[in-house]
Formats: C-alpha cells, sequence, structure tokens
C-alpha cells in the first residue's frame, strides 16, 4: 500500500510479526531519524552537535551509523600480508570503538528526552580488480553495504566479520593453518642449521681468508631462512580466513555471515542504498560498486532495507523485490519479513536541519527507551514518511469482520473473510495541498 501527498511518495507499511503485540492504540510515535555520520567517520559534525540538532527538531530517537571501518589493503603475492600498501581514512575502528560508544553515551545523558543509538555502516567485503602492474587496479563493491543497529558489547564490535578484522574473519586452527605454521618454522630452522653448521666449523675462518667456503651453502641458508621468516609473519596468525580482498567469487557468503554474526549478537541489519551505483576514486584506484538489488533475494534472515531516498525503483515499487520478499515470507520459504526503514544517509553535503525534516522514520513504541525503538524497528512497527514533517498517521490497521481481531503495523493477523482497512490521520499544520490515498492490491 502507499500514500501519495503531491505526487511525492509518502508511506510505505507493511504488516506482520508478532503475534502477542497490542493493538494501535496503546503505542506512541516517535521520530526516528536513522543514518548520521559524525566527524569520526566521514561526517561534518560531532555526535553531540548531532544529537542538539536532532532534539531541536523533535527527533526522539537518534540513530548514528558512523562507517565501522575505512581500511583498503594491496599486497603482492606471495606476502601479501607484508609486502603490502594501506589506505586508511577515519572511522569508528580508527578512532576507537569504547571512544565512539562513549561519545554517544555522553550525548545520550545530554539529551535525556531522546534515545541515541549506536549503529554501524559496514562493508563485509570488497575485492580488488584489474593490476598494480597495468595501472588498471579498482576496487569493487565497497559499497555494498548494511547499516547495523543494537549491538549492545564491545567485543560484538570488535569481532565484526568483515575485511580487514582479522579477528572476525579468522577460522579455528586447522590442518591448513598447521601447514601455514610449520612449513616456515621448518624452513626457518633448516637455515638457521646450515648457516650455523659453516660458521661453527673449525676451518670458517681459515676458508674465509683464502675464500674457500661454499658460496652456494650460505646463499641456501640465508634463503631459507629469510624465505622462512617472511611466510611466518605473512601467514600470522595462522588461522584461515573465510574470505579475503582477493577473493572474486565469494557471492552473497561475506553478506550473508555478516546477517548470521549479528543476528546471534542480538542486533539489526538493514541493506544501505541498495539500489544506488557508486562510482568514485582514490587516487589512481576506482571504486565501483553496481546495483545490488538483487541480493535481497539471495540472502535471508536480515532485518530490512532502507528506503526513500534509495530503493524505490526496483524494490518499493508494488510488485517489485519487497513485495517478493513478503510473500516468499507468507509462503514459508523464508522464516522472517523484511521491513523498510528511511535512510537520511547524511555525512556533510547540505543542511543537517532540512534532512531531518524531509525523511523520517516513525515507529510504534509503549515507551520512549533503547529497547523499545529497537523492538520497534525489528518487528516493522514503524512508518516512513517524506515531504510531510507535520502528517502524523494516527491510525493504520487491518480488522477481520469475522473474529474482530484489529492489527496495525508489524503484527501479523489471520482471516479467512472480509478484511476492513482503517486510515486516519492529521496534519500538526494547516496543509492546503490535497492528500490523495491509493490502496493497491496484488500490485
Amino acid at each position: 500500500m502507499k500514500i501519495r501527498f503531491n505526487k511525492a511518495l509518502l508511506f510505505f507499511f507493511v504488516f506482520f510479526i508478532s503475534a502477542s503485540a497490542t493493538l494501535a492504540g496503546e503505542y506512541m510515535q516517535a521520530d526516528a531519524a536513522i543514518g548520521i555520520d559524525s566527524n569520526v567517520s566521514d561526517g561534518k559534525y560531532s555526535i553531540l552537535e548531532i544529537s542538539n540538532i536532532a532534539s531541536r527538531n523533535n527527533i526522539k530517537v537518534l540513530v548514528l551509523t558512523d562507517s565501522f571501518s575505512m581500511r583498503w589493503q594491496y599486497g603482492l603475492w606471495p606476502f601479501r600480508n607484508v609486502l603490502k600498501k594501506t589506505v586508511e581514512n577515519n572511522s569508528v575502528s580508527g578512532y576507537g570503538i569504547k571512544r565512539y560508544l562513549n561519545e554517544i553515551e555522553c550525548a545520550q545523558k545530554a539529551h535525556p528526552q531522546m534515545q541515541v543509538v549506536a549503529g554501524l555502516e559496514v562493508s563485509p567485503f570488497y575485492y580488488w580488480q584489474g593490476s598494480i602492474f597495468r595501472d588498471n587496479l579498482r576496487i569493487k563493491d565497497w559499497h555494498k553495504q548494511f547499516l547495523v543497529i543494537g549491538l549492545d558489547s564491545l567485543s560484538s564490535y570488535r569481532m565484526l566479520p568483515v575485511i580487514g578484522n582479522k579477528r572476525g574473519l579468522a577460522g579455528p586452527f586447522s590442518a591448513k593453518g598447521a601447514l601455514c605454521l610449520f612449513v616456515p618454522l621448518f624452513m626457518l630452522l633448516a637455515g638457521v642449521f646450515i648457516l650455523y653448521k659453516i660458521i661453527s666449523s673449525p676451518d670458517f675462518y681459515y676458508d674465509i681468508r683464502l675464500k674457500t667456503y661454499s658460496k652456494g651453502k650460505i646463499f641456501a641458508g640465508l634463503l631459507l631462512f629469510l624465505l622462512g621468516a617472511l611466510f611466518l609473519l605473512n601467514n600470522f596468525p595462522f588461522r584461515d580466513c573465510k574470505f579475503d580482498q582477493y577473493t572474486q567469487k565469494a557471492g552473497v557468503t561475506p553478506y550473508q555471515n555478516l546477517i548470521d554474526y549479528v543476528d546471534a549478537k542480538g542486533g539489526l541489519t538493514f541493506w544501505s542504498h541498495p539500489e544506488a551505483r557508486n562510482v568514485d576514486s582514490m587516487g589512481t584506484v576506482n571504486i565501483e560498486t553496481g546495483d545490488f538489488s538483487e541480493d535481497l533475494l539471495l540472502t535471508e534472515n536480515y532485518t530490512g532495507f532502507a528506503i526513500l531516498h534509495a530503493g524505490y525503483e526496483k524494490i518499493g515499487r508494488p510488485q517489485g523485490i519487497w513485495d517478493e520478499l513478503l510473500t516468499q515470507y507468507c509462503q514459508g520459504l523464508r522464516k522472517r519479513p523484511v521491513f523498510a526503514i528511511g535512510e537520511l544517509d547524511y555525512e556533510r553535503e547540505g543542511d543537517l536541519s532540512d534532512y531531518l525534516r524531509d525523511l523520517r522514520t516513525v515507529l510504534l513504541v509503549r515507551e520512549l527507551d533503547k529497547k523499545e525503538a529497537l523492538l520497534a524497528l525489528k518487528n516493522g512497527r514503524m512508518y516512513v514518511k517524506r515531504n510531510a514533517p507535520y502528517f502524523v498517521l494516527d491510525k493504520f490497521t487491518l480488522k477481520d469482520e469475522a473474529s474482530g481481531v484489529e492489527k496495525t503495523h508489524g503484527e501479523k493477523i489471520k482471516t479467512g473473510g472480509k478484511v476492513k482497512i482503517k486510515i486516519a490521520g492529521h496534519f500538526l499544520k494547516a496543509n492546503e495541498t490535497p492528500l490523495s490515498i491509493a490502496l493497491i492490491k496484488d500490485g
């Protein structure tokens, strides 16, 4: 279903889950701003400045989503972890995760009437294409990202399974890890043994003076020692990574891996700007990410996706990918439904107050606290509005006429007969522009 106001798409709704949820009348509405970067990463303002601006604009739930990592590394085979170049920009990882969370806590104390929630923009995977020797090196799929919201422990952040975070991607010690450790160690010790035998020979000093010692043996010993040492450094910590930036055929595995990790830790994952193509550059290296909306169909158990500004042409439109995902859920092909949020994606261009007025995600909560806000996001108790800062949707329910059961956003209803749809709303300020409502059934 969709509602149009002055030819601009304003609202998206979906009715699903939580059989124990209460009726709409027992909820209060809380305007949420989701997707703002601070100067910890790419943003213009500090975390406290953002919370001040959000408070002045009557935002009740502020979700900050600074970049978790902005670090790219390219290494030469076979010593990719030793002979390498690393470029790093501002990010939460570089700033310090604990320091980042402490600043969010300070902003929360400064604005007790508003919930300030920690989130991250996470790039689980990227890969290199081209060659450094042919001057056509490219970083692919860096902007294929998630918003990760609601992780509640420092260790959960530190172990995120993303490229560049070996702790998060390293598997258990295995036979392959043993080879990575013991083969280089054997080479190093063999080199030491050869050199020791030469140096400890009684005739070594005499042979040096007469230049009759074996240059081949010394070269072999030095080579084995250096190669062993290099491979030991390169292979540390002797664990098999699930994937790295040189793996070009990883598919959706890195993304599903992140979804499963965050889900196990009790957090939420939203695909970020899935329809937005991105082409950028960093020096002589291009950064390219195409439309990845089809990946929403190939992954599962994520919470939702960002819609408005990016995500409507293929995903949010009637009979689009979102409809297909929800149909799969209704058919029992998916364990969970998928919900939409409005992502501001604000960094430094434009006025933040204009962004906050333009796009909001309105959460239905029993009380204003972090737990309720996260439950609303998880269970789809929300609606998104754009270009309508003064509109309030008072009621949007489905009522089964036979049983009298009535449900609202994020709730499930079973019916075998007629369903009555109720919509009610009002404007906080006088409005002269006609409001049209389009009710769409089966596309």
